[in-house]
């Protein structure tokens, strides 16, 4: 860009796409015109112009000619710091959620799955394939593996299709319950493609999940796979300067061979810990 660099740029992007959020703008609200919001953001007319530009490539905004600028498709953002849930991320961001539960039964483990339960290869256990959608539009599937004790069938499925943890407390103690996740990235097979209507092999994040029970140990490995074109991620961190600094949410980069089945060959990853 002429005047503004990459990463200010996409900065600046970031802090639009904060307002239209905080504002609860829909799709075809109007923006305050790039005078003001120039003034608003401490930016040039000439810098939000150009940022303008590149959003309306993105298709996050649209303009009018004549008429101004309007709000376009937002992407859906998932803050991950809180676990809020995709439907209440989706619900956040203006639209209507619904979940459609693809497939439930039960299937033998791989070595994988059966050593994050403790429990022999090709025990079987139950599997739950859903999709969320944002006002009928696919953006994100889940593959759930439950613990083998724990049976389907006896779960409330509505409740679990919605908020995965509401469904397992019906059927065990998830009281003290941590969640490590790992976050890559990957390609989509053709099924997974054909479930959120994207392409084959269109890249997409991929999130790697074990949900623990103090009371009950592993409940449950699940695997999401987010539709880029709708869907985002949001981490937020807090650094408390003592010494040595404690941050309440911590990364670890570890080799990708260690997660090769878990993330479907990933180019890079990322884990969080939360409870």
């Amino acid at each position: 860009m002429a005047d503004t660099s990459e990463f200010r740029a996409r900065e600046i992007g970031n802090q639009i796409l904060d307002y239209i959020r905080q504002a609860r703008l829909q799709a075809g609200d109007q923006l305050p015109a790039e005078v003001e919001m120039a003034g608003q953001l401490g930016i040039s007319r000439a810098t939000i112009r150009e940022v303008y530009v590149r959003l309306m490539a993105q298709g996050i905004i649209v303009r009018r000619h004549g008429l101004g600028t309007f709000v376009g498709q937002v992407p859906i953002q998932d803050d991950q710091t809180y676990q809020t849930g995709f439907a209440a991320s989706i619900s956040a961001a203006g639209f209507t959620p619904t979940v459609d539960l693809i497939s439930v039964g039960r299937v033998p483990l791989g070595a994988e799955l059966a050593a994050e339960f403790g429990c022999a290869e090709g025990t079987e256990a139950s599997r739950l394939l859903r999709v969320f959608r944002a006002n009928g539009d696919p953006v994100v599937l889940i593959e759930d593996h439950l613990a083998p004790g724990l049976d389907a069938a006896s779960i409330d499925l509505d409740a679990y299709a919605i908020d995965l943890i509401a469904g397992l407390t019906t059927q065990t103690n998830m009281q003290g319950t941590r969640i490590d996740t790992w976050t890559t990235a990957t390609d989509l097979s053709d099924e997974r493609a054909e479930l959120l209507e994207l392409p084959a092999g269109h890249p997409a994040l991929h999130i790697y999940s074990i949900i623990h029970s103090e009371a009950a140990g592993t409940v449950c490995v699940a695997w999401a796979w987010l539709n880029p074109r709708l869907m985002e991620l949001k981490s937020s961190r807090r650094v408390n300067l003592a010494s040595p600094p404690i941050i309440t949410l911590a990364d670890e980069v570890s080799p990708v061979a260690q997660r090769t089945q878990r993330s479907m060959k990933p180019t890079q990853g990322k884990k969080e810990s939360r409870k």
